[in-house]
């Protein structure tokens, strides 16, 4: 198999998160804490050789060992060059999948447009705000009770805006 494009093996020495990137790549932010990533010493990569190895067969090739030899390599990296940074933080270290996590679950929100808040996936048609909530029917019936057959306007709406105020 010939490689085109060699990827990198970058690391950002406020949290520890390593991403893979390629010669071309222009990105050089973390993902994680926006700091500016490093590449890292080429003797914790795998080369393109090791790398086809072990995911074409030629050396077991199980996910699992795949797993602990690139696991083991990242380990070295963060012992022998991250955690040595003077700007290195363990406390975002520790919490980088908890942080990957939720920007993951932002980014499916925003996908879908559903979030917590709204759980119907229902944006207002004027500002596009997503939070809004649905007008019960208790309140259309308490509305209905106050003001008869002149709620009837308001009372056919199903949703409320809270960025704006309308109902739709």
């Amino acid at each position: 198999m010939t490689r085109t494009h060699k990827e990198y093996i970058y690391y950002c020495p406020k949290c520890g998160n390593a991403c893979f990137r390629r010669y071309d790549d222009t990105e050089d932010k973390c993902s994680i804490c926006g700091h500016t990533t490093i590449e890292s010493p080429h003797e914790y990569e795998l080369s393109l050789e090791e790398y086809d190895a072990y995911t074409d067969g030629r050396k077991g090739g199980t996910r699992e060992e795949f797993e602990r030899v690139w696991g083991g390599r990242m380990q070295r990296l963060h012992d022998e060059v991250v955690s040595k940074s003077p700007i290195f933080d363990p406390d975002l270290y520790n919490r980088r999948d908890e942080i990957r996590d939720e920007d993951f679950r932002k980014f499916q929100e925003m996908l879908h447009g559903v979030s917590k808040e709204n759980p119907y996936g229902v944006k207002c048609p004027y500002c596009k705000s997503t939070q809004v909530k649905q007008i019960s029917g208790f309140a259309k019936a308490g509305l209905f009770t106050l003001f008869g057959i002149f709620a009837m306007g308001k009372n056919s709406k199903q949703w409320h805006c809270k960025n704006c105020g309308s109902d739709f």
